[in-house]
């Protein structure tokens, strides 16, 4: 696939720091590469830090964010925006986020949604892809874009074949009752995309999503949702080739010691490996943080460490 997206608009960060950010003292990440994958236990903010790098990317997510990533319900001025700084923290949560040649910094006041930043543009654009399931329209807007770009139906549909050896191919169809994605396997006649099943639905959205909005920052929750962990390392492939050709920093986040392994395996069997793993885990101060690299998370593994 060819992206449409050159080197120079590469927005690729390579440090976050979040502090009094959610549960977060500070927190500060080096070495982050053009994907990550974001492991740990429960509650030791993987979402969390996910909310972080879009509104340290793209401030302007901030009204949006409710609903986003997380259940909400009620009035956000009071159930939601307080809490986005650490609890007994002073009045404002700083997220900076940097490369070799750029640093952007962003304060978030704990009294309402207002935020201040150093720059009045914003990191890059950001897109977020949360566990909820996309609406049937929300998904055919997506994929007609997708498709829209140079290769990017053959992208799609490649990674499908791959992932389930009965998808013939994927259309966007307009009947009386409205617009649809129908897929073939090979059946009587072609069946809706939500008839086909979960994963290959949570995988047109992932796909649609990077490929047809092209976003500079992609963050991605509990990526291994509704997939089998026998595709896990053909997605990663996918995955890779796609945020690579296109110029896409991915963020995604994992339970699943599956689908780590299967991450390290695809990005070791490309010429250069682009993955970072970020451990969070709680000590007794609070939550903290480190950056994996391949020689780590290949360790780690080989001693059966747990990094989740």
């Amino acid at each position: 696939m060819s992206g449409e997206k050159s080197v120079a608009g590469d927005k690729h960060f390579t440090t976050l720091e979040l502090g009094d950010f959610r549960g977060f003292t500070r927190l500060k990440l080096d070495g982050l590469k053009r994907v990550s994958l974001v492991v740990g236990k429960n509650n030791v903010g993987k979402t969390s830090l996910l909310e972080g790098v879009a509104l340290a990317c793209d401030p302007q997510l901030l009204n949006s964010l409710p609903g986003l990533l997380r259940a909400s319900s009620g009035d956000q001025q009071r159930r939601f925006f307080p809490w986005l700084v650490r609890d007994g923290a002073p009045a404002a949560a700083i997220l900076t986020v940097s490369s070799a040649t750029r640093t952007l910094t962003t304060s978030i006041d704990r009294h309402g949604p207002m935020i201040f930043t150093e720059e009045l543009q914003p990191w890059g654009s950001c897109r977020l892809i949360s566990v909820q399931m996309h609406s049937p329209d929300d998904v055919v807007r997506l994929y007609s874009l997708a498709t829209r770009k140079r290769s990017g139906e053959e992208q799609i549909q490649s990674l499908f074949k791959r992932i389930d050896g009965r998808v013939r191919k994927v259309r966007v169809v307009v009947e009386p009752d409205g617009s649809h994605i129908l897929v073939d396997l090979g059946l009587s006649e072609m069946i809706p995309l939500s008839q086909a099943g979960q994963g290959l639905y949570r995988l047109l959205v992932v796909l649609s999503e990077l490929i047809g909005e092209t976003p500079d920052v992609c963050l991605l929750d509990e990526i291994e949702n509704g997939l089998h962990y026998s595709a896990y390392e053909d997605v990663w492939a996918g995955l890779a080739q796609a945020t690579d050709e296109m110029g896409v920093q991915l963020i995604a986040t994992t339970h699943s010691r599956e689908c780590l392994e299967a991450a390290h395996r695809a990005f070791s069997a490309r010429p250069t490996y682009d993955l970072s793993v970020v451990q969070l885990f709680r000590i007794e101060s609070g939550i903290e943080g480190r950056v994996l690299d391949d020689k780590m998370v290949a360790a780690a593994l080989a001693g059966d460490i747990d990094l989740r």
